[in-house]
C-alpha cells in the first residue's frame, strides 16, 4: 500500500506521515532527502554552526533567513530541488531516485507514505502504483512564498481539514487508510473534516 500526502507547508503532512509510520508501520523515504543533504553540506561549507544546521534544514528555523545564504532554508531547498534539479538536470531526477527506494519497499510487501507530493510527475507515479492520495488542509496555512513547488498537483481521493488537533488528524488518517485497504476500487470519500 502507498499513501501520498499533499498540502501546503504547516498543514500537517509530516504529522500525518509520522502517524502512519508509528501506528501502521509505513516507511517514508523522503523525496527531498537528497536536497536536504545538499543543503546540509552547503551550510557546513559556509561555516554555519553545527547546532544550527538541522534547525535550518528541517526544524524550527527552516523559514528563517540563513545569513550565510541570504534566503530561508525552505527557499534554498525549493531552488535546489526545482531550479537546479528539475530544470537544470532533468525533470524526474528526484522522482527516479525516490522510486527506486519505494518500489523496493513495495516489492518486499512494505507500506510507503510520501510525505509531500508536489509535482504532476510525482502525482502520476503515485497514481500508477495505486496510491491513496490525501490532501491535508489546515485553516490559515497557505503557500509560503508562491514557489511552483507549493502547488497541489492533482485531485486527491479525499481532503482532510486539519482543525482538530494531532489526535483527530491521526484518527482521520487511520480511518482513510483502513477504508482504502478494504475497498480501494469503491473509495469515493471526497471530504473529511477532523
Amino acid at each position: 500500500m502507498i499513501v501520498g500526502l499533499m498540502g501546503y507547508g504547516g498543514a500537517g503532512k509530516s504529522t500525518a506521515a509520522q502517524w502512519l509510520r508509528e501506528a501502521h508501520g509505513f516507511q517514508s523515504p523522503h523525496i527531498g532527502l537528497p536536497i536536504k543533504n545538499m543543503l546540509r553540506s552547503l551550510l557546513r561549507d559556509a561555516d554555519v554552526p553545527a547546532n544550527l544546521i538541522e534547525r535550518y534544514v528541517d526544524g524550527d528555523l527552516k523559514r528563517t533567513v540563513v545569513p550565510e545564504l541570504g534566503v530561508t532554508a525552505t527557499e534554498a531547498k525549493q531552488r535546489l530541488g526545482t531550479e537546479w534539479g528539475r530544470k537544470a538536470i532533468r525533470e524526474d531526477l528526484w522522482l527516479s531516485i525516490w522510486l527506486g527506494k519505494v518500489d523496493s519497499i513495495l516489492a518486499a510487501g512494505g507500506r510507503v507514505v510520501s510525505e509531500s507530493v508536489r509535482f504532476p510527475n510525482e502525482y502520476a507515479a503515485l497514481r500508477e502504483r495505486g496510491a491513496l492520495i490525501i490532501e491535508i488542509r489546515r485553516p490559515g496555512f497557505e503557500g509560503v512564498n508562491g514557489h511552483e513547488s507549493e502547488a497541489v498537483p492533482g485531485v486527491a481521493d479525499c481532503v482532510v481539514v486539519n482543525d482538530g488537533g494531532i489526535g483527530r488528524l491521526g484518527e482521520a488518517v487511520d480511518d482513510l487508510v483502513r477504508a482504502w485497504a478494504t475497498l480501494p476500487r469503491y473509495f469515493s470519500l471526497n471530504h473529511v473534516t477532523v
